[in-house]
Order: C-alpha cells, then structure tokens, then sequence
C-alpha cells in the first residue's frame, strides 16, 4: 500500500497576474477505492506559503510569511509504476481554488516488459 502522506514542494507563477509562490508542506490521502485500477481521493494537508512579491497585492494586510490548510478531491491510478493524477483543492486562508494535474512515480512498482520476457526491475530505476 503507497504512504499516505506526500510531501510536497512547488512554485507558482501565475500567469494571468503578476503573482509568485513558493508551497512546502504535508498533505495526506484516502482512497476511496483502493482495489479499482483508478480511484477518487480526499485530500488535506497544511502548507506553508512564502509570497515572493506580496507587496504588489490590493489585498488588506499582505504578509510575505503564510500558513494555510488546504482540502480537495482528486482521481488517480491505484497500480504500476507511473500514477497519473488530477486534483482540486481549496485552500482555507484566502477560499482560493485550484487544480492540479501531474504524475507520481512509484520507484518499487517499475517491472520490466513482462510480454517481452523481463519481468526484473527497470533499469533506470534500479539502486545498487
């Protein structure tokens, strides 16, 4: 069974306005569905939010330095080596929404080709 919890770092730049983030922080999830080949999820976690240019905000009382808790609902893969997912997420400081898209890899799960008669560990993933 994969962890539950994910760690997570990430810039955002968006690009409609002129906004720049960095995210670090710890989100866990449950899935719904753990033996279907791909399953919705529920997701929460708490992040901290370094806003680089808060100064150009309209908002009231910007700060550089932020924490947050963010919940959502995602679809991903349950099995193999690469597990595609999609995600929304609401984050409970500002009730801003987003989604995110993006794949997981499961170092232990990559097999090799097992039709062409390599059933042993990928290569390229292979620590000796």
């Amino acid at each position: 069974m994969p962890p539950l919890a994910n760690q997570e770092l990430e810039f955002e730049h968006i690009f409609t306005a002129p906004i720049h983030e960095l995210y670090l922080g710890l989100s866990g999830n449950v899935k719904l569905f753990p033996d279907w080949n791909w399953t919705p999820y529920l997701t929460v976690g708490g992040f901290y939010n370094y806003w680089i240019n808060f100064a150009a905000s309209p908002i009231a009382n910007p700060s550089a330095h932020n924490f947050a808790g963010e919940g959502g609902i995602g679809l991903t893969k349950n099995f193999g080596c690469y597990r595609p997912f999609l995600s929304y997420r609401v984050n409970s400081k500002w009730w801003e929404s987003n989604y995110r898209i993006g794949v997981v890899v499961y170092f232990g799960d990559c097999k090799g080709n097992k039709r062409r008669g390599n059933s042993s560990d990928c290569p390229a993933f292979t620590l000796r």
